[in-house]
């Protein structure tokens, strides 16, 4: 029997000593590993103040296969500026504020869909944000996400999601990349259908667009402004710029804005079933300021403080990316932080859920409470993305030069969603069969890159 458990012993020691031999072997003249800033000081100090060494990213085995126009992987360098450029100069700031229509007409039929079906208010969520995305990407609405565009697209999302899992090997052990080429595999054979089903989506997209300028039904959309913007760049310069590189960054607009806001939205619904006192407080304020002869809109939002500090409580409390997104921030070169020297090529992640629920920040974290944050710092629309971290409500949104390019269209659309839902319903947990509310338990979420509450009722 002795024998037999050194033997075993042995054994495991032998494979735990030849995985930590190839371990090393593969870190050989790699990248480093990846560091987790762990405080909003740290965040500040590195991604803000520091922001022209740590905007850059790995290299991704995934953006081999056909994504090296995707902005939020790919590097810091030109092209990666155009693409920021198209948000900086369309979508932030005031110039957020075209779309509001859209996102306003959206919520309606978001709420007549609650009422003809409120057992299925997930996928009401997951259409509606899918269609608000597209109008202000295409200027197109998606009125199902069962067939066509829509139906595309959630296709194509959660089949990267899957993807980028299933790549992760080869970016953390270099040494098999060139295996993961010659290898055949499954996940190589879904990266390229993965690759073809986007760029023809994108494609027909553009081309949509396109053509309804010339018939011209020029609608507000990001994608009209980058064919402008494409179109006036080519006259001016004799390098064309590949009409890949704005197709694709409006697509991935489209995509980032998707599920983001429909679990954000679902974790503001389970807040509010779960703390009831809140929902009633943020309730009597809609009523008060808009009354029943009207919906709530984004002009109410000086006048209500409690549903715009419930816009910021939800996203710290539940934000929808864990560590900040699919892969770290990089260094383009060595540097020294408080004794520590981090090597050039070495990844940071941004660890949004530790970073949001810091006690030392938030008293009683995981109690949903949007009254921490004070009442006029919260007018200020730019609160979500303060640079300064003593004020900073949360963390979701990124930091630095990689901070979310649409957060101020994200922020209308939560906003006016929210108080729109508290005008019209209220929230309760379903009841068992005697009569009981069923549990939910607060902190379960759904895995994945991009996470959401797990399934309650």
């Amino acid at each position: 029997m002795a024998l037999v458990k050194f033997t075993t012993f042995s054994l495991a020691f032998a494979v735990a000593a030849l995985l930590h031999i190839v371990y090393r072997i593969s870190r050989i003249g790699m990248r480093p590993k990846g560091y987790p800033p762990g405080s909003g000081r740290m965040v500040s100090d590195l991604f803000e103040k520091r922001g022209g060494n740590y905007s850059s990213r790995w290299h991704s085995t995934f953006r081999e296969f056909g994504n090296e126009y995707h902005v939020a992987t790919h590097p810091y360098d030109q092209v990666w500026r155009r693409q920021r450029r198209l948000y900086t100069t369309h979508v932030s700031g005031n110039q957020a504020n075209k779309y509001l229509p859209y996102q306003s007409f959206e919520s309606l039929y978001l709420l007549r869909d609650l009422i003809k079906d409120p057992e299925e208010f997930r996928d009401h969520l997951e259409r509606y944000t899918i269609s608000i995305a597209c109008t202000i990407a295409y200027g197109r609405r998606c009125g199902s996400v069962k067939v066509g565009p829509g139906r595309i697209l959630l296709d194509w999302f959660m089949g990267n999601i899957h993807a980028v899992a299933n790549t992760k090997i080869a970016d953390w052990f270099p040494i098999f990349r060139p295996l993961f080429h010659i290898v055949p595999s499954n996940t190589k054979t879904r990266l390229l259908e993965l690759n073809k089903l986007e760029s023809d989506l994108w494609s027909d997209m553009w081309n949509g667009v396109a053509e309804k300028m010339k018939q011209g039904l020029n609608y507000p959309s990001m994608c009209r402004d980058s064919i402008l913007d494409w179109e006036q760049e080519r006259k001016a310069s004799n390098v064309a710029v590949d009409i890949r590189e704005p197709m694709f960054n409006v697509g991935h607009a489209w995509a980032a804005a998707t599920d983001t806001q429909a679990n954000t939205l679902a974790a503001f619904v389970k807040a509010m079933v779960l703390f009831p006192d809140v929902q009633a407080k943020a309730r009597e304020e809609v009523d008060r300021i808009v009354g029943d002869s009207r919906l709530p809109e984004w002009k109410d939002r000086p006048d209500m403080p409690i549903v715009r500090r419930c816009v910021e409580e939800t996203l710290r409390w539940m934000p929808t990316t864990l560590t900040g997104g699919p892969m770290p921030h990089c260094t383009m070169k060595e540097d020294t932080y408080e004794g520590y020297t981090i090597p050039a090529n070495a990844g940071l992640y941004n660890c949004v859920w530790t970073i949001n629920n810091d006690p030392d920040i938030y008293t009683d974290p995981r109690t949903f409470n949007p009254f921490r944050f004070p009442e006029d710092l919260s007018g200020s629309e730019t609160f979500h993305v303060s640079t300064d971290y003593s004020i900073r409500p949360h963390l979701t949104f990124g930091a630095g030069r990689r901070v979310c390019p649409g957060s101020y269209v994200a922020v209308r659309t939560l906003f006016m969603t929210m108080a729109r839902l508290l005008w019209a319903f209220e929230f309760h947990p379903k009841l068992d069969a005697s009569g009981k509310p069923i549990p939910i338990d607060p902190d379960a979420l759904t895995p994945g890159l991009v996470v959401g509450p797990a399934h309650f009722e």
